[in-house]
C-alpha cells in the first residue's frame, strides 16, 4: 500500500513516503484525487478565492490550479488561459 501524511504548510494536502505513479493513487483515474506541487498549492493562500468573484488564470496548464481554485471556491467563474 502507500504511505502518505498531512504536508506541513497545507493542511488538505496529503504528501506520499515515497514515490508512486500517480495511477497508483486510491481514486486518481476516477478523478476524486488530483497530484499538484506544494508552490502550486500556495497560490490558494494568496488568492484566496471567493464564491461569486471572476478570476483570471493565466499560467492555466496542465490545470492544476485552475480545479484548485474551483474546488475552494466551486460558485466562481474561472476564464483559465495558457501558451503552451
Amino acid at each position: 500500500g502507500l504511505e502518505g501524511f498531512t504536508h506541513p504548510d497545507y493542511p488538505d494536502a496529503v504528501r506520499l513516503a515515497t514515490p508512486a505513479p500517480v495511477h497508483a493513487l486510491p481514486g486518481f483515474d476516477e478523478g476524486w484525487v488530483t497530484v499538484q506541487d506544494a508552490s502550486a498549492q500556495g497560490c490558494m493562500r494568496y488568492l484566496q478565492p471567493k464564491n461569486g468573484e471572476r478570476i483570471l488564470d493565466l499560467c492555466a496548464a496542465p490545470g492544476g490550479k485552475t480545479t484548485h481554485i474551483l474546488e475552494v471556491a466551486p460558485q466562481s467563474q474561472v476564464m483559465a488561459v495558457d501558451l503552451s
